[in-house]
């Protein structure tokens, strides 16, 4: 498992790219958008698939845009997806428990009974530029959620996607 680099010794890229400010408002789209279709938290394992799916350009633009667009036939139609994903997914892990750690400790989220992540209050809307990589994460996280709710469970998803938990 990859230990992450102090905040001062991170190339610029990584650390502007994967802040945990910016990994929260992403993670905490998704888990709302979640919450909001199933009513109960979202698995911390769907919520390590957040950021690999969103950070990634290729893969970000790659989603589909109707919830109902089943996993089978969005990896049918970009079989690019399952190229590396395992390893992209590794690699963000840390990045995904800093930003979860840094979440809690603003009071943004918080682990229910079930052990599931869910929102704890709500975060400032800021009008981002619509083109913007931000505003495009945004809904793209916020899409995630919604979708997972539909993808069934949390095995299937990771089995579609060719990683174990």
């Amino acid at each position: 498992m990859m230990t992450l680099r102090e905040w001062e010794q991170r190339p610029f890229e990584i650390a502007y790219g994967l802040n945990p400010a910016y990994n929260t408002l992403l993670l905490y789209e998704a888990i709302s958008a979640f919450e909001n279709n199933r009513n109960s938290g979202m698995p911390l394992a769907l919520a390590v698939l957040v950021l690999p799916l969103v950070f990634y350009t290729k893969m970000r633009e790659s989603l589909p845009d109707k919830e109902h667009t089943s996993l089978c036939e969005w990896l049918r139609n970009h079989p690019e997806v399952h190229i590396n994903f395992s390893r992209k997914v590794s690699q963000l892990i840390p990045y995904t428990k800093e930003s979860i750690m840094f979440a809690m400790q603003k009071g943004v989220i918080e682990i229910n009974e079930q052990g599931n992540l869910v929102v704890r209050k709500g975060l400032k809307k800021f009008d981002w530029p619509i083109d913007s990589m931000v505003a495009s994460g945004r809904e793209k996280a916020k899409f995630l959620g919604k979708w997972f709710t539909f993808l069934g469970n949390v095995e299937t998803i990771y089995r579609s996607l060719g990683i174990r938990p």
